[in-house]
């Protein structure tokens, strides 16, 4: 103990009513260690001794006292003496700075409108000390207080003290924490397993999606769309002659797309992929164009698609190796929105099927098909060294989602069927709004016919036909028109949005960045981070319940930005979707949790 010799004793004087004597004894002895340090001296009326006038030695200790105690009880306030003898002295002093004036709450009574009622009151929490079951617990309380009133006023006195640790752990603030942080964690961890939170975090995405930097047209690409003026315009008695008719349901007939095909492959473009159900031969020259291992057909890409359900699928073409075929499906969330990318996909059991790859036992997707395509020129195809790797090319990876990477999904790993990686529009601004719609060039079959079309359009470009009109192609929801303004998407435009991602993350002088998902185990780190931090605040700051809330307000706002930060501005190469929700959750429960704790610890009334 480091000894300190007091400069001055503060005295103490006690004002309360004589039904109160006893609670006042307990109180003086409480405060005896102070007393016995000679860090103070107390004073009642109760120490008048015979032939003293009461009057004069009471007021001339209310005039000498630093510390004033007003012991409140009812009896204290009907006391007419008390009030015109010692309150009014006591506040006036105190009014002056001549003195501290501090109520001590022994029984419950209205005092507030009292002339002290805007005075800090003991105990803190304003319980009267007979309504704690303990009452030793209470008094505790107020002698701590008093002794650091009087450490407030270390100018007048040095108070003596003990050396102290210099880290001290607040044992019970740890076991509230853990208490409540740790099943609060599991708690949350279970929601999320259950798929509660993934609504909220998928219209979330939506959400960043739509906040991205408008971009550039990709001007790798140029669509050629075959659209309802194409398709009059052929079928008319003049172009029938010409042309002839469509046959097999056919959006145009075969004379018109071969003279198409003809005018493109003139102008050298890498890939050709057509777009375009045709689950069936080609007859004359346009068999011809098909034939295997001419350099012509080499340059093109078919589709099929694989039986599902009741949907039978789409065979490939019969006279187009399988090898120049991809899989045109398109993953679609419950709620219609396209969000992922098919990468590979592993051929169905059934045998009905044409739309396979008896060698790999997989079909690559037609986006990843049209890709390699294009960027085996440049020597930069994807590729997995192992089997199980992940597709590459050079220091770009194609991340697929599985059961430990699933951003905001909470899919097992069995319901990623496939390869499937996260699909990162291009926005482009139309009308002041995001938009995907208008990705690449874009011309109908008339005006590539018509030479509207210049070389340099074309040569060295990706070029993708398809029919974006009803009853040849689907709509799909986009992050863009769920919950925006934009319209649905063509599956033509979504198509080309996968070719310019896979094409642009490795080709561009500037390699686009790539989307992909944050670990399970980051995700969980952050559940017990908001847990935690939850769990602390309202234990830090018990008095300010609004300082609370504007500390929970501030950290909800720094989980918002650095979910949005990873999303949008990560890095150059690659961006992160990191879940919101469950984190959030997890301090909301923890800072609710603790607050209910600390009310359900805190002394209660006695039951009289």
């Amino acid at each position: 103990m480091l000894k300190v010799v007091p400069r001055e004793s503060i005295e103490i004087f006690f004002s309360y009513s004589q039904e109160d004597s006893k609670l006042r004894d307990k109180l003086a002895n409480h405060l005896s260690i102070l007393k016995r340090q000679k860090v103070i001296t107390d004073w009642h009326e109760g120490e008048i001794s015979a032939g003293q006038v009461s009057a004069d030695e009471i007021e001339k200790h209310l005039n000498s006292a630093r510390i004033i105690l007003l012991l409140i009880s009812s009896d204290f306030l009907a006391s007419e003496k008390l009030w015109q003898r010692d309150v009014t002295l006591a506040m006036k002093r105190h009014d002056a700075e001549e003195a501290c004036v501090i109520p001590v709450l022994l029984r419950p009574c209205e005092w507030k409108s009292a002339q002290f009622g805007g005075l800090q009151a003991l105990p803190k929490n304003e319980e009267a000390i007979t309504s704690w079951q303990n009452q030793d617990e209470a008094f505790k309380e107020v002698a701590k207080e008093i002794r650091e009133a009087i450490e407030a006023k270390s100018d007048y006195i040095s108070i003596p003290r003990t050396s102290k640790r210099l880290f001290k752990i607040p044992w019970r603030s740890l076991r509230t924490t853990v208490f409540t942080s740790v099943p609060i964690t599991l708690l949350v961890i279970v929601m999320r397993v259950m798929g509660i939170f993934e609504a909220s975090e998928l219209l979330f995405f939506n959400r960043m999606m739509r906040n991205q930097q408008a971009e550039n047209k990709d001007s790798k690409l140029l669509l050629v769309e075959i659209t309802d003026d194409d398709r009059e315009y052929y079928r008319s008695d003049k172009n029938k002659k010409k042309y002839g008719s469509a046959e097999n349901g056919a959006s145009l007939p075969d004379k018109v797309i071969l003279e198409l095909l003809n005018k493109l492959i003139e102008k050298k473009p890498r890939v050709i992929g057509l777009d375009i159900s045709r689950d069936f031969s080609a007859k004359d020259e346009l068999a011809a164009l098909f034939k295997k291992d001419t350099e012509k057909s080499k340059l093109l890409i078919f589709v099929c698609k694989f039986p599902s359900g009741n949907d039978k699928g789409v065979a490939p073409p019969g006279d187009i190796p399988i090898e120049q075929v991809g899989l045109s499906d398109l993953l679609e969330e419950s709620d219609g929105v396209i969000r992922r990318q098919l990468i590979t996909m592993g051929t169905p059991e059934t045998t009905s099927s044409k739309c396979r790859n008896k060698e790999k036992k997989e079909m690559e997707s037609f986006s990843f098909k049209v890709a390699q395509k294009y960027l085996a020129k440049d020597n930069k195809p994807y590729s997995k060294p192992n089997k199980d790797d992940s597709f590459k090319s050079g220091n770009t990876v194609l991340q697929p989602l599985d059961s430990l990477r699933q951003g905001g999904y909470n899919k097992k790993g069995d319901s990623f069927d496939g390869y499937q990686i996260l699909l990162n529009y291009r926005s482009l601004k139309e009308s002041g709004q995001p938009s995907p719609q208008n990705i690449a060039l874009k011309i109908n079959v008339q005006g590539v016919l018509n030479g509207l079309i210049s070389k340099d359009q074309v040569e060295d470009k990706i070029v993708l036909i398809g029919t974006p009109i009803n009853s040849f192609d689907k709509k799909f929801h986009t992050p863009f028109s769920s919950g925006g303004s934009d319209p649905q998407m063509w599956g033509l435009y979504i198509q080309a949005q996968m070719v310019s991602q896979l094409v642009s993350a490795v080709s561009d002088e500037s390699p686009r960045p790539l989307l992909k998902a944050g670990f399970i185990t980051d995700e969980i780190l952050l559940i017990l981070i908001g847990s935690v931090v939850g769990s602390i605040l309202p234990q830090l700051y018990k008095q300010s319940k609004y300082f609370l809330f504007l500390l929970g307000g501030t950290y909800v706002f720094c989980i918002l930005s650095f979910c949005f930060i990873c999303f949008l501005f990560f890095s150059l190469s690659t961006k992160y979707w990191i879940p919101l929700f469950s984190p959030t959750c997890a301090f909301t429960l923890s800072l609710g949790g603790v607050i209910i704790l600390v009310e359900l610890q805190s002394p209660k009334k006695i039951k009289l």
